[in-house]
């Protein structure tokens, strides 16, 4: 399993990697299972199918086995590429802050990841750092359940 997101800047060094290793025949495409996440400056539906296309266009593949919702934040629209953490629209304002786009709803950007599923360009989506009651919401409305809940937990996040 290779896990991977946009935002760790490192899946054109992953796709090299994944292209050297199938090109040399030391694995198969089906014997990787190869993992990225959507970033909260795509949440918006026209933005979705866009950042896997990048993903898949870095990671040297033509699907990806699972694709995440990053975090349950929408921020404004940044274009690509992301730099600096991701977070911040000026990191280096005395108090950085996170611009929300409060135009998109989590259910929009779930059914534009279920598109990308009947589409053939991920197999399995999932969410990620979300709590028990995003979970339920999703629930609630997803045609396609998730396929797993992905979690950050380490001591730096206590």
């Amino acid at each position: 399993m290779l896990d991977s997101a946009e935002v760790y800047q490192n899946e054109a060094e992953t796709g090299l990697g994944i292209e050297k290793a199938i090109g040399e025949g030391i694995v198969k495409r089906e014997d990787l299972f190869v993992v990225s996440k959507l970033w909260g400056y795509f949440h918006r539906p026209e933005h979705v199918k866009d950042a896997v296309k990048r993903s898949l266009r870095d990671l040297k593949v033509d699907y990806l086995d699972l694709y995440l919702i990053h975090y349950p934040i929408a921020q404004k629209y940044r274009a690509p590429p992301i730099v600096g953490g991701g977070w911040f629209d000026d990191e280096k304002a005395l108090v950085p802050k996170i611009v929300v786009d409060n135009g998109v709803t989590y259910q929009q950007t779930w059914e534009a990841m279920e598109e990308l599923v009947r589409e053939g360009l991920v197999r399995n989506i999932g969410i990620s750092n979300v709590a028990t009651g995003k979970i339920s919401d999703v629930l609630k409305y997803a045609k396609i359940k998730p396929a797993i809940v992905q979690n950050e937990i380490h001591p730096h996040l206590s």
